[in-house]
């Protein structure tokens, strides 16, 4: 008998190879699972493109993950050379000053000296006469150039144990705190770098010159006379520097001298 709407399905027998059983389905039942296997292959197929994905991405961070390991290295390495290459700058300059021998005065050695942490002025014949042709006597520093707190004092390292100097005293202060000469003088040098940022040099008769740096901005000039007490910077925060101060220096003779040595007391509190 047929059933419209319906296909007959046989079921053979294995061991006699004869019909033994027959049944109807409808042919909505056989479209139903036909799409019920459709789709669960195209879910098996997805399952596997995500898998793939993720390994994929897996991969892709693994080599991100070195790629910045790799590069962190790379600038540790960098680092370590340069502070190798300011110690070597360091051990030179030590061994030309006890041989005497005398350094070129280039802008090449000036840079290099300000890096280390030495006065560009050093390599120059000091000034004793102003621009206008005041002569200017020789006097060491005889008062603070700054209001504030002494934040970190005067030290002349350890080259050998890979202690950097310090060849000055660093005032906490305020952004375009007045920043004063310390005694009558000539406006040597002025500049900017990465150590001591915008700074200048005065001299003070042919012994004494002094260094003011981190400072926002220089109000004198080369050349200029300056009196004692006579503002000639404003307060700041450029070059190696962390916070708003001022990193003062005092040079006697071509060498380091720490200013509290020089200056009564301490700077007045702001």
């Amino acid at each position: 008998m047929r059933f419209p709407g319906r296909t007959r399905v046989t079921v053979i027998d294995e061991k006699t190879g004869t019909p033994c059983r027959e049944f109807c389905v409808s042919r909505t039942v056989m479209l139903l699972v036909l799409g019920a296997l459709v789709v669960l292959a195209l879910v098996v197929v997805l399952m596997a493109l995500e898998v793939a994905s993720h390994r994929d991405q897996t991969a892709t961070i693994k080599k991100l993950d070195q790629q910045l390991a790799d590069a962190k290295l790379d600038a540790l390495s960098a680092h370590v050379a340069k502070a190798e290459l300011e110690q070597s700058r360091r051990l030179q300059k030590q061994l030309l000053e006890m041989l005497g021998v005398p350094k070129p005065d280039s802008s090449v050695s000036d840079i290099a000296d300000t890096v280390a942490g030495v006065p560009a002025s050093r390599a120059r014949t000091p000034l004793t006469t102003s621009a206008d042709g005041t002569t200017i006597p020789n006097r060491p520093p005889s008062r603070w150039p700054a209001t504030g707190v002494i934040v970190e004092g005067f030290a002349k390292g350890d080259a050998a144990n890979d202690i950097e100097p310090h060849l000055g005293v660093d005032i906490a202060g305020v952004a375009d705190q007045p920043v004063f000469t310390v005694a009558e003088g000539i406006v040597e040098f002025i500049g900017k770098d990465d150590v001591l940022g915008n700074h200048v040099e005065i001299r003070h008769g042919p012994d004494w010159l002094t260094i003011y740096g981190h400072c926002n901005k220089i109000l004198v000039g080369p050349g200029m006379h300056v009196r004692a007490g006579e503002q000639v910077a404003k307060m700041g925060r450029t070059g190696r520097a962390t916070s708003t101060q001022l990193h003062f220096e005092v040079w006697q003779q071509g060498e380091p001298v720490d200013p509290r040595k020089l200056i009564a007391g301490d700077p007045a509190p702001r």
